[in-house]
């Protein structure tokens, strides 16, 4: 049975454990935080280049809306940047993270 209160048992715990300072704790937090927004932001975009996309599709009659299309394909492909840019972000925090934690 391993006594969690010895000297040793903490000493190793202690310094195999990666502490956080102030300064990179804040760091992970922004970077987890923009993450979060931009995927946020990517998938309302998508939403509504996909929603413009379609009202420009039915058009009014028989006509379509050629500009509510092009815009509907832009405001979209935008979205698709930000989402990119936020997985890959918090793709990035994940991996960080994981090579801190010890394996010993």
């Amino acid at each position: 049975m391993v006594n969690f209160l010895t000297t040793e048992f903490v000493t190793t715990t202690l310094t195999t454990l990666p502490m956080l300072d102030a300064t990179s704790l804040i760091n992970n937090v922004g970077k987890w935080v923009l993450g979060l927004l931009l995927l946020i932001v990517g998938f309302a975009l998508i939403a509504r280049g996909v929603g413009d996309f379609w009202e420009g599709f039915k058009g009014k009659g028989k006509s379509k809306d050629w500009g509510a299309i092009v815009v509907g394909i832009v405001t979209g492909a935008v979205g698709a940047i930000f989402l990119y840019w936020g997985a890959d972000q918090i793709i990035s925090t994940f991996k960080n993270v994981g090579d801190s934690v010890p394996t010993k």
